[in-house]
């Protein structure tokens, strides 16, 4: 049993596989704005990023932009961040916006990231854009967040959209699939399809073209500014599978070394699940961490004080987030499942059946 536990311990904590293939570029946001991925971009400038916790707790691990007119982040224009280059672009990134109703906002809604500007100067430099609506607005959209494509001359676009509730401070992944193979604009939230419409049909009439516009973060066209976080944006020159948009969504960075497992949280399970059916925890004899549980209430002792405190369920949605301010912490678990424990550089698998 202790063998079977520990097997299940190390599969929990493997890392997703993230695709590579066609993959142009990656921004993980780790206290700078560099492209992490293969492909040799020309460097962005940062206007006022500041570096925050991502969702794992991982310190300076995500960009916030405060939704004023000076905070975003700038690429110079690239064939990597255009649709037309391949005929397909895949755009997967998370979010999590601070505020239901931005300050900087045209008609209703701003765009949070794109490739396009339309100004009186500079026309004619549309491709696409992400955009989230606020919680009041005309077209009666609360908060939706959806992902078009333009002609470059601008006007009205072709897009998809994601209609569902949103929470401040709440962490989503977006992803959007530019097929001009299928004639398709694909979107995904937190791994599911949400919607699929026609790139190019006869309202519309939206054809990709190659424009010079920079790609923007946190804005597309200086109209409207985001106000949030963004993390781990990966941009791919091709259609990815349901599979792989799987994958970007369960990815759990903060496990620790490449296996996907810290040394630390290499352990065995504890004799406590024979004592409770309804509960199993991975211990370690030589951790000074000690959990225990009582129905769905976990207990956990022997924190080193300050230490900041993770939970994630088993699809990494983050639970609780927070540095602890004793030795001591209870926990209250909503329901029946698997559950992992961030505690400084430990990770602990509990399962509440």
């Amino acid at each position: 049993m202790r063998a079977v536990f520990f097997l299940f311990l190390m599969a929990c904590f493997s890392l997703a596989k993230i695709p590579t293939d066609g993959l142009v570029a990656y921004f993980p946001f780790n206290g700078n704005i560099e492209n992490q991925s293969a492909v040799s971009l020309p460097p962005g400038e940062n206007h006022n990023g500041v570096f925050v916790p991502d969702r794992f707790g991982n310190e300076s691990a995500a960009i916030s932009f405060d939704g004023t007119k000076s905070s975003y982040a700038e690429f110079p224009d690239d064939d990597a961040y255009s649709i037309s280059t391949t005929g397909a672009l895949a755009i997967s990134v998370w979010m999590s916006p601070d505020t239901l109703t931005f300050p900087v906002s045209d008609d209703g809604y701003i765009h949070w990231m794109g490739k396009g500007t339309f100004t009186g100067t500079d026309k004619g430099n549309m491709e696409w854009g992400f955009r989230m609506y606020n919680e009041e607005n005309s077209a009666n959209r609360p908060n939706r967040i959806s992902a078009y494509a333009f002609n470059l001359a601008g006007g009205l676009g072709s897009g998809s959209y994601v209609q569902e509730p949103v929470t401040v401070g709440e962490w989503i992944h977006f992803l959007a699939i530019y097929d001009t193979g299928e004639n398709l604009i694909r979107v995904y939230k937190n791994g599911v399809l949400k919607d699929s419409d026609s790139l190019y049909d006869e309202t519309y009439k939206v054809v990709v073209q190659n424009g010079d516009s920079p790609l923007r973060i946190g804005t597309r066209s200086l109209w409207s500014f985001f106000r949030g976080k963004i993390d781990d944006l990966r941009i791919y020159s091709r259609v990815l599978s349901e599979s792989e948009i799987l994958e970007l969504y369960r990815e759990n960075p903060s496990a620790g070394d490449s296996s996907g497992v810290s040394s630390s949280s290499r352990m065995e399970s504890s004799s406590s699940s024979a004592e409770n059916p309804d509960f199993i925890v991975a211990q370690s004899d030589v951790s000074p961490l000690r959990l225990s549980v009582v129905s769905r209430t976990l207990s956990v002792a022997g924190i080193r004080q300050g230490s900041n405190l993770v939970v994630t369920d088993a699809l990494g949605q983050v639970l609780v987030r927070e540095k602890i301010a004793g030795n001591h912490r209870v926990l209250h678990f909503p329901a029946a499942g698997n559950y992992f424990l961030k505690i400084g550089n430990e990770i602990r698998r509990v399962q509440i059946r």
